[in-house]
């Protein structure tokens, strides 16, 4: 018997799989119990996909010897295979506790804990298998699901990113990358990753929905739906597919539809809170296509507070942005500016620095000035943000924010200058020196001190937008929560956030000492060539007709805000006034913003 069961292992060893299986059985037919034949049965069935079989053996084996840690182990491998993760668990913790050292068995436990949703027992048991694991791409790829999981992007982009330096082909990395923030990953490199993972993978249900979400973005409705169509195919309740599938219904105006499926989703009590706060914005944004304000907001409500218990949110200091605003008003009310430095040697290249608050058009804008020769634009890179982190570094002391950017010396400048540029290094398709970089983030206003010292002749566009239209269109997002974001938990707190930043701004355009310029997003439907005409005066640049073909731009360009469903489109009005089918609902609101309205003269039309 136990030359059979020798000779066997050596065809299993050999690849013979189908000699090795018979051989086994032979074994198994005189002594059913025998362990070892029990457990290469087991491992056999496994490599050949019959993960039922597997299981049976696997088990039989463990019971027979319940002291052999690999008998455990490899029951583990096929208990995951079946997606078993509880059981799969068991077996690797009962391999760990008989052989503590096997690293396999710990980075099944981790693969298992993060399967279950386990995400800080994975992390630690993850990182503690790593040094001895270094090669092994699986390791990183499962730590990379966790951090993110966590709401820790950086980690998780690190661990993604050495997953792929291990196997440039692994599926969980490349869908873990491609669904990061833009602020992590650039939309060009996110849709490249998840059409990569999707054609290498295309029966892995997660790679599939991720790259129809991209393609999604990209405007390409109809491929998108038929792969989130064959996901559903797969997986008919999977909440990711059907959300997606519900966002696209929307946009080809199937309201009903998209409202019947996402009000079965949200009702199911298995759904996490990401899904939840991207589930019910569609729903609500479904129901105001249909005139069922009450209910849509009622929708945006529950949204905001999935968006609160997002894994994204936990970690953010909420105090931050608020602060920031606070003593940068407090600054500049007290003569902040006359604090920096008049003129400068440096004459180097400064790009146009666009603000505006969220939802006040800037990616329209950003589109038609992107279409001009003259221009180039990146989309939102926090590059002033990234500076802001690296000051103290640069300076190799503590400062005060903003009250000591007066104290830099042209070459902290400099240095930070070049750490502001290399942000750009993979966006720009030509030298700013041969087309001007405009820097379209919205919340570049919390930054215009550091500009000012970095770029003193640099010039500063504001879109500006009816504040309520503005407030109701961000209570209508599900945005990646962020320092700001984590701010508009509700339609009051939006308000608030609204007219403490554009207090602020007010303040600074009059006092910052930089060039500024304001247009009007309902100007800019209304009277495009003179709106148009007025912003590139301010550039000092021409008129080129290449500014009216914006939409071939925005075809051409992944847009990772909420607006690339309708910078392709039309100019239209439909989005102006939008805030009167909610005034019932933000009396609070209305109030809070009266002041921005006068200020900037939304009260007259």
């Amino acid at each position: 018997m136990q030359n059979t069961l020798a000779e066997g292992y050596r065809m299993h060893r050999a690849g013979n799989l189908k000699q090795a299986a018979q051989r086994y059985k032979t074994v198994l037919k005189s002594a059913p119990h025998q362990p070892d034949a029990l457990m290469l049965m087991g491992i056999l069935r496994y490599e050949l996909g019959a993960y039922e079989q597997a299981v049976k053996y696997l088990s039989a084996a463990t019971k027979v010897t319940p002291n052999n840690g690999a008998a455990h182990y490899n029951l583990g491998l096929a208990q995951q295979a079946r997606g078993h993760f509880s059981d799969a668990l068991k077996a690797f913790t009962e391999a760990l506790r008989l052989t503590p050292s096997d690293a396999n068995a710990a980075y099944g436990a981790g693969a298992a804990l993060v399967r279950l949703g386990q995400y800080g027992e994975a992390i630690a048991r993850l990182t503690r298998v790593e040094p001895s694991m270094l090669d092994n791409p699986g390791v990183y790829g499962c730590l990379g699901t966790a951090f993110q999981a966590q709401g820790n992007l950086g980690a998780a982009k690190t661990a993604f990113l050495r997953a792929l330096e291990l196997d440039a082909d692994n599926i969980e990395a490349l869908c873990g990358l491609s669904s990061l923030p833009a602020t992590s990953v650039r939309p060009h490199a996110a849709f490249a990753y998840s059409e990569k993972a999707a054609k290498l993978a295309p029966d892995n249900i997660p790679a599939l929905l991720g790259y129809a979400i991209w393609l999604e973005k990209s405007r390409r409705l109809d491929v998108a739906e038929a792969l989130l169509l064959k996901c559903l195919k797969k997986a008919p309740r999977h909440p990711g597919a059907q959300t997606a599938l519900a966002r696209i219904e929307v946009s080809k105006g199937q309201f009903e539809t998209a409202r019947t499926r996402l009000e079965k989703l949200v009702e199911s009590n298995d759904v996490t809170p990401e899904i939840l706060h991207d589930a019910y914005a569609i729903l609500g944004k479904a129901l105001d296509k249909l005139g069922l304000y009450e209910e849509a907001f009622t929708a945006f409500e529950h949204k905001n507070r999935a968006m609160l218990n997002r894994p994204e949110s936990r970690p953010l200091a909420r105090d931050m942005v608020p602060h920031i605003i606070r003593i940068t008003q407090t600054w500049l009310e007290q003569g902040g500016p006359a604090s920096l430095p008049q003129q400068t040697t440096y004459d180097g290249h400064a790009p146009i620095f666009f603000i505006g608050f969220p939802r006040s058009g800037t990616t329209l804008m950003e589109m038609i000035l992107g279409s001009h020769p003259a221009l180039q634009t990146s989309g939102e890179l926090p590059a002033m943000g990234v500076v802001l982190e690296e000051l103290d570094n640069i300076i190799g002391r503590k400062i005060n924010y903003p009250t000591d950017l007066g104290t830099l010396s042209d070459q902290n400048l400099n240095d930070l200058r070049a750490i502001y540029w290399q942000c750009f290094d993979q966006e720009l398709t030509a030298p700013p020196s041969e087309r001007t970089l405009i820097d379209k983030n919205p919340l570049n206003f919390l930054y215009l001190p550091l500009i000012r010292v970095l770029y003193p002749r640099a010039r500063v566009l504001m879109a500006l937008r009816d504040p309520r239209d503005v407030c109701v269109s961000n209570f209508m997002q599900a945005f990646v929560p962020n320092l700001f974001m984590i701010h508009m938990s509700d339609m009051t707190a939006t308000a608030n956030l609204y007219g403490q930043s554009m207090a602020l701004w007010r303040t600074a355009r009059d006092t910052i000492g930089l060039s500024c310029y304001e247009y009007r997003y309902e100007d800019l439907i209304d009277d495009f060539d003179a709106t148009v005409g007025g912003v590139l005066d301010f550039f000092e640049l021409s008129w080129d007709e290449d500014v009216r073909n914006y939409q071939s731009t925005a075809e051409s360009t992944i847009v990772s805000t909420p607006s690339y469903t309708d910078v392709s489109n039309k100019l239209s009005r439909k989005a102006i006034g939008q805030w009167k089918h909610y005034a019932p609902f933000m009396a609070t609101a209305l109030e809070i913003l009266q002041p921005d309205i006068q200020a900037f003269n939304y009260d007259k039309t």
